[in-house]
């Protein structure tokens, strides 16, 4: 069977870097961009000779994740790059990706541009490319997040992590499904937005029952208005937007605004009656189910107030977060704040149960229905190239302290995976480049 390159995009600080939101890969002289290269069966050496330049610039890259200076190169970097990416910010990058470094490979050339694979003493590796210009200077530069190639070695960065970790990555069938990774499935955390797969199963389910239509028309409150991520929070009240429109947005830019118009359409109550239906073993973790309005404002409530919110019976909670429609919400605060109990629950077999469910025709039997939810869970792919894949879905989330990443995915081959990775970290950073590292590695897994 061929290998196949998996592009990963990711994510990294902007203090270290300039990024890119692109999904394909062009190359612009003024843009570092990382990406996630998984490619298990060429990881094992040089796949063919070394030009002239290739060496040349292996030497060089060499030299410079083993120092940890860019210094003795900056005649080698364009003008442009260097000005978009000064030699400090590229000592920055030696540095902190040069830690653990043990040696640089060749790979392959591909016109101007030279890949190769940095490698490292835990055994991982990550995928190095440079594109040159027409007088040698190299115009962009693209570093990957560390994979792992085994088992064994994932697991140890799993557990290597502060906090708590849970993941689940198994392939599906309809004979039974078979766990390909695991690590605490039933371990219930905070998934930050990938509430919002409960929210758009609920919504396909009350569409196939025929309580809403898809092209039904809601008109957007100013009551309805959320913090950010997403757009409509920034769009006058009255627009008129459909409930298809509502639910792409919720879940391909994660649009909190949207999110909060469909919990309001469909009803809270509603969706916490059918999350056992749809795969959560503990409804009672997530009831009531937030809006996220209600989430923000909870956050940045003083202490006193948050514990008589959570000290309170069912009946004196729904009445306080109904008052809060329309408060506006803010949040700031850049720490972990109340992951543990100001936010919503799962685990990691619950959500991949979840995207199994979808994928079997057990949210809903309607098979155009079926089409439509993947259609909208494929809108964003997320950190994965959609091209190298026969389907990808997604929904992540995040905040300070929760990254959940959650895939449902077919190789190329057609088989069926389902993966989710959950973090908590309730002391501190819970960062998004290491989650992306190990979702990667465990992708590297299948992708072959």
């Amino acid at each position: 069977m061929a290998s196949r390159r998996v592009l990963i995009y990711l994510y990294v600080p902007a203090s270290l870097f300039y990024y890119t939101t692109m999904k394909k890969k062009i190359v612009i002289c003024v843009l570092i961009v990382l990406f996630v290269a998984i490619e298990p069966v060429l990881s094992a050496g040089i796949s063919q000779a070394i030009p002239e330049k290739g060496s040349e610039l292996l030497e060089n890259f060499q030299k410079a994740f083993s120092t940890g200076s860019f210094d003795f190169m900056e005649s080698d970097f364009s003008s442009a790059f260097l000005s978009a990416v000064p030699i400090k910010q590229m000592n920055d990058v030696a540095q902190v990706y040069g830690e653990g470094f043990r040696d640089i490979q060749f790979k392959e050339a591909q016109a101007s541009t030279y890949i190769f694979e940095v490698r490292y003493e835990d055994g991982s590796f990550r995928e190095l490319t440079a594109v040159l210009d027409s007088e040698g200077k190299i115009v962009g530069c693209w570093l990957g997040a560390a994979i792992f190639s085994d088992t064994h070695a994932i697991l140890g960065e799993v557990r290597s992590l502060p906090g708590t970790v849970s993941v689940l990555l198994c392939k599906l069938s309809e004979s039974g499904d078979e766990v390909i990774f695991s690590h605490n499935p039933d371990t219930h955390l905070a998934i930050g937005s990938a509430f919002k797969l409960y929210v758009l199963s609920e919504l396909f389910k009350q569409i196939e029952e025929g309580e809403i239509e898809s092209d039904d028309v809601v008109l957007l409150k100013e009551g309805d208005l959320s913090m950010p991520s997403g757009i409509l929070q920034e769009w006058p009240p009255g627009t008129p937007i459909t409930v298809a429109t509502l639910a792409n947005l919720m879940i391909s830019i994660s649009d909190n605004t949207a999110t909060d118009v469909l919990i309001h359409l469909i009803g809270r109550e509603s969706i916490e009656k059918d999350l056992a239906s749809f795969g959560h073993e503990n409804p009672e973790l997530n009831t009531p189910f937030l809006t996220t309005q209600e989430f923000f404002y909870l956050k940045m409530s003083p202490r006193e107030d948050v514990e008589r919110y959570l000290n309170s019976n069912l009946s004196e909670k729904r009445g306080f977060l109904n008052s809060l429609y329309g408060k506006p919400p803010l949040w700031t605060i850049g720490e972990p704040t109340y992951i543990d109990s100001i936010e919503w629950f799962a685990s990691s077999n619950e959500l991949t149960d979840l995207f199994r469910k979808v994928w079997a025709g057990e949210v809903v039997e309607d098979p155009e229905l079926i089409e439509e939810m993947m259609d909208c869970l494929a809108i964003n792919p997320g950190i994965l190239n959609a091209k190298d894949w026969g389907y990808v879905g997604y929904k992540g989330g995040s905040e300070p302290g929760v990254v959940s990443l959650n895939y449902l995915f077919q190789t190329e081959e057609g088989e069926w995976f389902a993966l989710s990775f959950i973090w908590n970290n309730p002391e501190g950073e819970a960062s998004l480049d290491k989650a992306m590292s190990i979702t990667g590695s465990l992708m590297s897994l299948v992708s072959y």
